[in-house]
């Protein structure tokens, strides 16, 4: 009890008591800074993306410099008022550069933002391979950026120079003619790092800046792990949530990774035109609970059906030889072909033609078509490789085959080749391996893939080619050009589920 009758001291003020202390902002607050950068990114992104604000980009410097060009030709035409001058090219630089500046740096906020809001929730996503090569990625459009800006602004100071000295004197055409170079210079820096700018309007910024550096070489769940594989270190969380949602939701009595395998399977049907698209939303119904295509529909969905597509053409994108290899698979399925016939082993093998740089992959098929699981011996040999050759052990597990041609689809609900192939791709055995070359190697080289059985005979043997060559500008072109596909797949799945 205080003086005066019993009354209380008053409390001394605390102003900043509902403040958080400095390391420690709430989860709430780092996701509310990430919504905000997220949609300022998206935002400077699409405006920089927007054809007349890229045109202008790409012909600032051409324009700059004919300017001055026409100054030093034709000296009489040449603006002499330096506020006239030094206002309007500050303004057309500033339209030219503004938004990619933005975007980059909301995209560098957004993605120190993810790595703090993961490590609120107890994950580490700068631990998790590739997550150097996206911040390297992002330092680099930063620095381009900067080129950008530094000789942009270097034309700025040029052309205003020149209105401060006599016409034609020296030190005119001296100001004019490294405005010219400047401008030439910041024109083809623009045009040559351009496409390196594209994921700032993308709505999964990290996903074609990810690349995997680290994979298993034995691969378990064959589509479900090519396709996790590719994914950025936050979708890759994102993916773990909904994987782990729809084994919830399971209604058939197939596992929770063979159902997974039949759905990457199904939209990779519906990429090549074989299904409709909207057969994938029925095939979802039929595996899992109702509810879960107005789950995957929502706003809340860590995976949509839109970004699935896109996801499964992604892998492909990067991994065209292990497709062909369900491709084929498919086809000896559907046509009761003499691998399936046999009823014992089955061995496919696909590398990729070119290894680029002296290095490529391989991958390899491997199904038991028998009544018991049994051991497996594979030998690959690659002359002039480094190493030469690669010994694995494996326990395949049986996968009977089917006894007749079946249909793509039985809408009888009979056995069908999406169902077969579901099976085949749970069961299979698959072998990623990495290829070197030596480094004096060059031109067509061959690969030799057996398969052995448990007594050490050979049960099949396939001989493979690939082209090594050294690396040529910045990668496979082609490759680029499928990511590009890859992200149009999102667009095209919202106009078709709209129309």
């Amino acid at each position: 009890m205080g003086f005066g009758g019993g009354l209380s001291v008053l409390p001394l003020p605390t102003p900043y008591a509902d403040e958080p202390l400095p390391g420690e902002t709430s989860a709430e607050r780092v996701q509310q800074m990430l919504n905000s950068a997220e949609i300022q990114r998206l935002f400077w992104g699409r405006l920089f993306m927007w054809w007349p604000m890229r045109f202008w980009r790409h012909g600032y410097g051409f324009m700059v410099a004919l300017v001055a060009m026409v100054g030093v030709v034709l000296p009489e035409y040449s603006p002499r008022s330096t506020l006239f001058v030094f206002t309007t090219w500050s303004l057309l630089l500033a339209i030219a550069i503004t938004p990619a500046i933005s975007a980059a740096e909301h995209a560098m906020l957004e993605a120190s933002l993810h790595v703090g809001y993961a490590q609120k929730r107890g994950r580490n996503l700068l631990a998790q391979p590739g997550s150097d090569r996206i911040y390297d990625s992002l330092k680099d459009v930063r620095r381009n950026n900067l080129i950008h800006a530094l000789l942009g602004l270097a034309t700025l100071i040029l052309l205003t120079f020149s209105t401060l000295t006599p016409t034609s004197s020296i030190a005119w055409n001296l100001s004019l003619m490294l405005t010219m170079v400047a401008g030439f210079a910041m024109a083809f820096h623009i045009q040559f790092t351009a496409e390196a700018l594209n994921h700032l309007e993308d709505e999964e910024p990290f996903l074609t800046l990810h690349a995997p550096t680290h994979h298993p070489t034995q691969i378990h769940n064959t589509l479900s792990e090519v396709v996790a594989t590719h994914l950025d270190p936050l979708l890759r969380m994102r993916w773990d949530t909904w994987r782990r949602r729809l084994a919830e939701s399971l209604r058939t009595e197939s596992s929770e990774e063979e159902s997974l395998e039949r759905l990457l399977y199904v939209v990779h049907l519906s990429q090549q035109g074989l299904i409709p698209r909207n057969h994938l939303r029925s095939e979802v119904s039929e595996l899992y609970e109702d509810q879960i295509i107005e789950w995957m529909d929502g706003d809340d969905a860590p995976i949509s059906i839109e970004l699935l597509h896109r996801l499964v053409a992604h892998a492909k994108a990067w991994q065209p030889a292990f497709f062909h290899l369900v491709d084929r698979l498919q086809m000896d399925i559907l046509d009761n072909g003499a691998s399936v016939v046999n009823k014992g082993w089955r061995m496919d093998a696909e590398c990729e033609y070119i290894s680029r740089d002296g290095q490529g992959g391989l991958f390899i098929f491997l199904h038991n078509q028998t009544n018991q699981e049994k051991k497996a011996k594979i030998d690959v040999y690659l002359p002039g490789g480094a190493p030469d050759s690669y010994m694995f052990s494996v326990d395949v597990p049986f996968c009977p085959s089917p006894t007749t041609p079946l249909p793509l689809i039985d809408t009888s609900g009979g056995e069908d080749t999406i169902m077969r192939m579901a099976q085949y791709l749970d069961k299979t055995v698959v072998l990623w391996l990495k290829l070197s070359w030596s480094a004096n190697e060059r031109g067509l080289r061959q690969v030799t893939v057996s398969l052995k059985n448990e007594k050490g005979e050979t049960e099949q043997s396939q001989i493979l080619h690939t082209k090594v060559q050294k690396r040529i500008g910045a990668g496979d072109r082609r490759r680029r050009i499928r990511l590009r596909r890859a992200k149009s797949l999102v667009s095209m799945t919202e106009h078709s589920r709209h129309a």
